[in-house]
């Protein structure tokens, strides 16, 4: 605001004359022809003396004095008051004192003249100013009221809050009319200016004049800018910024279905340009570079040719302002998969049984970052791994695994492009190098068993876990009965009637791991001790004896500790020395007429070819025919050999 200057002057000489001096008026200059003359006369007589231009705080008093002393008889005559400046002149020195009110604001100023009355009678004027200053003691001077500088966007308001100190009862007012294009209001008590613009470019500022009036009359006028500026706070027109000068480029990228496309930014643009993909897609996998622009796009599933990808691209410039581009991505194949070029091979690996079997695959065309990986889980106790980078499988067999046994272990391998197959690495284990049938040594003790028994042997030591043994099923050998089954137990039956022989019982041993063993245990059989009849005693029994007619129990599964049974149950078959038990073993009493001798080892085999060798306990009484059974066979029968028995190779 302009500086605003008051011009104090004296009325004419012949008033103060005539009426002695009077009070100063704001008025035009203006003397009479005589006053003039004499003031040009005085003048020329004092053209050296001045009242020089002063400088002033508002509130503050100064004393300004010619510059060369008044003579002698003169006196000087200045204004005394006018709107906030209180003047007083000593006519006799002419000095002007002058007081600024501490309304007065810095630049505003007072121009006053001195009219000085010489004792010739004569006249001269004298002007001189006065300016405020920055300063002084008052209100506006020790107040640091100030306005930060702020930012709105076009039709959004700012409140902008004076900050500093001011005294209580300080009012604020709006120094202007008002502001075409802008709303602006000014809080009289706080001093807050809220200023919302209208539809107006970004970079316009408006510079708001709040003037404080303060409680001792003084004030002030502080000014708050507002800025138009976008959402980032940038305030350069568009006209003028980065956005407006640039155009970022991408050229399109051609693919197959199931490859990446990479394109790059090719336009040369400003440094801390920052680029940004927009969402996200379903279909593709977006990602960019920040700083150069470059985007990578993989498509998430296999794409038919003909899929097109447009990909938002928003970039930022240094000075905040953006511009958008679309990067554009052509499918022109359909998808040709790694796993489709890829060769994984694995070798047929054999391998003892009891070692672990490694097999390496043949790998061509499979590319950086392929995974392999098991298909399925383990059969149990198999312990199978397969290293994740190379495929190499790892397989240790359980315990006992035969040889023969082939495995087959499905491995899966994913390729990076997310195309995967599933191939098979085949290991066919053969005879371990420390088979079972060295490891473990199965035996039998040589046995005697007496005739009527029926007797069950077992290996020394328990089988291990999971052998079975192969022997004699269900044969005979001179009427002994002999089984074997597979956990080992062989039964031997011997019929009352047998007589002293001996066989042995061949066996195979057949274990987990395939291997095989060959044991064999020796049978003696035992005739039963015999005694001759008295033919005037012998009377056939017409009760059965209970020993011949009672059933062997079934023996025990534990192992017997002697070549005698143990359990009680070979113990009741036991041919009983009874007459009754002779009467019914041996033949009726024409037939024991007959022997030539006193032994009747001859009957003992006839009597074993009979119908039944057990009387039945209601009906049964000694025959006194002798049987009709051919006897022809009983010598052969005696005097044979016995056979082996068969042996059958397990087929598993």
């Amino acid at each position: 605001m302009n500086a605003t200057k008051y011009t104090a002057v004296l009325a004419t000489t012949a008033a103060l004359i005539g009426a002695g001096l009077a009070a100063p008026q704001l008025r035009a200059e203006e003397t009479t022809s005589e006053t003039t003359a004499a003031s040009d006369s005085a003048s020329q007589s004092q053209e050296a003396r001045e009242w020089r231009n002063a400088e002033i705080t508002a509130g503050g008093t100064i004393t300004v004095e010619p510059s060369v002393p008044l003579p002698e008889g003169a006196k000087a005559v200045g204004p005394t008051s006018i709107d906030g400046w209180k003047l007083t002149t000593d006519e006799k020195t002419g000095a002007v004192t002058i007081e600024a009110a501490p309304k007065l604001r810095p630049g505003q100023g007072l121009r006053y003249r001195v009219l000085v009355l010489f004792a010739d009678k004569t006249t001269a004027t004298y002007d001189a100013e006065v300016t405020v200053v920055p300063g002084g003691n008052n209100n506006a001077h020790t107040s640091t009221i100030e306005y930060k500088d702020s930012l709105v966007q076009p039709k959004e308001s700012v409140t902008v809050t004076p900050t500093g100190t001011f005294p209580q009862g300080t009012k604020f007012y709006l120094n202007s009319d008002k502001i075409e294009k802008w709303d602006v209001s000014v809080d009289e008590t706080t001093g807050a200016v809220t200023v919302k613009p209208g539809d107006i470019g970004y970079g316009s500022w408006l510079s708001i004049p709040v003037r404080a009036e303060f409680p001792d009359g003084s004030s002030d006028v502080k000014h708050a800018k507002v800025t138009v500026a976008d959402q980032h706070g940038n305030t350069t027109p568009p006209s003028d910024r980065l956005a407006a000068k640039h155009t970022p480029v991408y050229t399109t990228a051609q693919i197959a279905g199931n490859e990446t496309a990479t394109l790059k930014q090719t336009a040369e643009l400003p440094e801390g340009t920052n680029f940004k993909i927009m969402g996200e897609s379903k279909l593709w996998d977006l990602s960019i570079d920040a700083s150069t622009g470059t985007i990578t796009a993989t498509p998430k599933q296999p794409l038919a040719a003909g899929a097109v990808a447009n990909v938002p691209v928003i970039v930022t410039y240094s000075d905040d302002s953006e511009d958008f581009v679309q990067a554009k991505v052509e499918v022109t194949k359909d998808p040709v998969w790694q796993s489709s070029k890829a060769s994984v091979d694995y070798p047929v690996e054999k391998s003892p049984a009891d070692e672990t079997a490694t097999i390496t695959p043949a790998l061509k065309d499979v590319p950086e970052g392929t995974k392999f990986a098991m298909n399925a889980t383990p059969p149990t106790g198999w312990e199978i791994g397969i290293a994740p980078s190379t495929g190499v499988v790892t397989v240790n067999a359980p315990e006992g695994t035969r040889a023969g046994t082939q495995i087959n272990v499905p491995v899966r391998v994913e390729f990076p492009d997310g195309s995967r197959t599933v191939t098979n690495a085949v290991v066919l284990f053969e005879a371990p190098t420390n088979p079972e049938s060295d490891k473990f040594k199965v035996t039998y003790k040589d046995v005697t068993v007496k005739a009527g028994e029926n007797r069950v042997f077992k290996p020394t030591e328990a089988l291990p876990t999971g052998a079975t043994v192969n022997g004699p099923k269900n044969q005979s050998v001179n009427g002994v009965k002999v089984n074997t089954d597979k956990d080992g137990a062989v039964s031997v039956e011997v019929p009352s009637h047998a007589r002293d022989f001996d066989f042995t019982v061949p066996l195979e041993i057949y274990f987990r791991d395939g291997s095989k063993q060959e044991t064999k245990f020796h049978v003696t059989v035992k005739a039963k001790e015999t005694t001759t009849p008295k033919t005037s005693e012998t009377k056939p029994s017409t009760e059965p004896s209970t020993s011949a007619t009672s059933e062997p129990s079934a023996p025990r599964t534990t192992e017997p500790t002697s070549e005698e049974p143990t359990t009680s149950a070979p113990r009741t078959t036991e041919p009983s020395t009874t007459k009754a038990t002779t009467s019914a073993a041996e033949p009726s009493a024409p037939r024991t007429t007959e022997p030539t001798s006193e032994e009747p080892t001859t009957s003992a085999p006839r009597t074993s070819e009979e119908a039944s060798t057990t009387p039945k306990t209601s009906e049964t009484k000694p025959s006194t025919e002798p049987s009709t059974e051919p006897s022809t066979t009983k010598a052969t029968t005696s005097a044979a050999e016995p056979s082996a028995p068969r042996t059958t190779e397990p087929t598993s």
